[in-house]
Parts: structure tokens; sequence; C-alpha cells
């Protein structure tokens, strides 16, 4: 067996060595050959490309109301190893200039995409885009501030409501502008808030469409949050009489005016009524008194007491 194979390669070995150089150079002329028309094959690949639109400007008198795409696909065909290196990193966006407010139609030009030399544009999807256009206007519109939720209970919001400033310009085509009844500011969160004056900061909601502020969209916005004021009849309030004294009269009539939640919260010790005893003459056993509310909350008012005077007796 040994024998046999050692025959084998004395006979190989010979045919393999024989002319060394010129075998390795065909062998990697071949495989040269072979990477070059594989790549030579003529193929197709899509790919997207940004498109960058440049507007007329502000100062002109029609503005765009149509759409117009973010990017366009568009369809290259060359041989393999260029589409390779062809991708959306490596093209450049398209400007597409809307600057002649004239204009129907925008047709992309394939000239003007920046594609590797060797290359060349199948399609482009879409070619044309149809242009819309209206009369650009300036109206200044009120601004409005929106209130989220509600304060405590109880309490409410002063309107109405201070804007500085109070309007802004808004630019646009002419129907949109039009339509613009009042611009609303982003929410203002009054949930849980107390009784004070109040100053926010506030951003501006987006215009509609194909419009846009002119004059800013920051606004400061000032309130107040005030106590619900409302009158309250207590029809028998006990009447706190000296230990020295006694009257058949025990309770009166009352009419108040005040906060909703002071008015909830009054009790015998926070609103009472005593007769005023400076009047009674101190060799007389009894007579006739005036009544006064000698305590109660400092920001509710007595609007009526009934009976104004009652008659006391010296025990």
């Amino acid at each position: 067996m040994a024998g046999s194979r050692r025959s084998a390669l004395r006979v190989i070995l010979p045919w393999l060595t024989h002319n060394l150089g010129l075998k390795v150079i065909s062998l990697l002329s071949g495989i040269a050959l072979f990477a070059i028309f594989s790549g030579a094959d003529d193929v197709q690949r899509s790919i997207f490309v940004e498109v960058v639109p440049i507007h007329a400007p502000e100062s002109s008198a029609r503005v765009l109301i149509s759409e117009v795409p973010e990017r366009v696909k568009v369809t290259l065909r060359g041989n393999r190893s260029l589409l390779r290196s062809a991708s959306e990193q490596t093209l450049d966006p398209i400007k597409m200039d809307l600057r002649n407010t004239d204009m129907r139609f925008y047709a992309f030009d394939p000239v003007a995409f920046d594609i590797p030399q060797g290359l060349s544009i199948v399609r482009i999807t879409p070619d044309t885009v149809p242009l819309s256009w209206a009369t650009r206007i300036e109206r200044n519109v009120g601004i409005e501030a929106r209130l989220v939720g509600t304060p405590r209970d109880g309490l409410y919001v002063d309107l109405p409501v201070q804007i500085d400033p109070s309007e802004i310009m808004v630019r646009g085509p002419e129907d949109e502008v039009q339509s613009i009844r009042v611009m609303l500011t982003e929410g203002i969160d009054i949930r849980g808030l107390g009784a004070k004056a109040y100053e926010r900061w506030v951003q501006l909601e987006h215009p509609p469409p194909h419009t846009q502020q002119v004059t800013g969209t920051l606004v400061r916005v000032s309130f107040e949050i005030k106590h619900i004021i409302i009158d309250r009849v207590l029809n028998a309030w006990a009447i706190r009489l000296p230990e020295e004294l006694r009257s058949s009269t025990e309770s009166v009539r009352l009419r108040l005016r005040g906060p909703q939640r002071h008015l909830d919260q009054l009790d015998a010790k926070t609103l009472v009524v005593s007769p005023d005893l400076s009047e009674l003459d101190p060799k007389r056993r009894s007579g006739s008194v005036p009544l006064r509310v000698v305590e109660k909350p400092a920001t509710i008012s007595v609007l009526e007491l009934s009976p104004k005077r009652i008659r006391v007796t010296r025990r």
C-alpha cells in the first residue's frame, strides 16, 4: 500500500511543480476575472432620498397649501458592486425649489440627483407633485387661556383672566386664517389651587396647518382664585348670656354673607351673639338691651340680626 502511494506522488509532483509560476498566475487571474464579471451584472435597486423643500419667502403673496413628500423612491440601474455602495446615507437630499408660486406641478429632474458615476436612474416615485396655492394674509387673533380642572371646593376663578399680550398676529392661507376664532394657550392646571392671585408663563397651542404665529408664542396669564360668596340664614342661633342674667329669648335669626367654606365651618365658638350690657341700668333688676355679634370670622358679614334687642333679668 505504501509503495503504491509513493509511486503516485512520483507521478503527480513533477506535474504540479512544472511551470509553477505560470500556474499560480493563471489561478490568480481567474479569481480576478470572476470577481470582475460577477459584479458587472446589470441590475436594479431602489433607495429613498430625502426631499428638502425650498419655500417661497414670507413676503410672497401666495402660500403653498398642498403636501410635499418627505422623500422619494429612486430606482437605480448599474453593476452590482456600484449599487452596493449606494444608500440613503451616501446620497445627498434632493432640493425641491418651490419659490415659483405659479407652478401647478413640480417634476423631479433626474439630473439633479447626485448618484455615483456608472449608475443611471430608471424611475423616480413620485416623479411629479401637484401644487396648490392660496392667498397669504395676516390677521390679529385674540388669545384665550385654557384652564384645566377646578380649584378647591368653595373657590372659583375670578373672570376675566388677564392675558399679556391679549392677541397675536397669525399669517397663512386666507381661508385658514379667517377661520381662526381664537388662539388657545397650553393647558394651565388649576386643580386643587387655593384662594390667591397667580401668574403663569405659557406657550400658545400650535396654529392650524400652513399657518404660523408671527409675533411670538409665549404669553403671561394672570388670574385670581376667590372664595364663593353666598348668603345664608341661621334661624335659631343661640344667644350667649352671662350666668347672672336670664332671658325669655334664647335664640336669634341671622342673615350672613361670606365664603361658603367659612359659613360651613361656623359653630358656637366661632360665631357668638351676646347682649350689650352697657345699656342696662345697674340700679334696675331688668331691662331691654341690644344684641351684638361679638365673635365671628373676619370674612363674614352680618346682614341682618333679629331681634335686635331682648329683655334680660338679673337672677
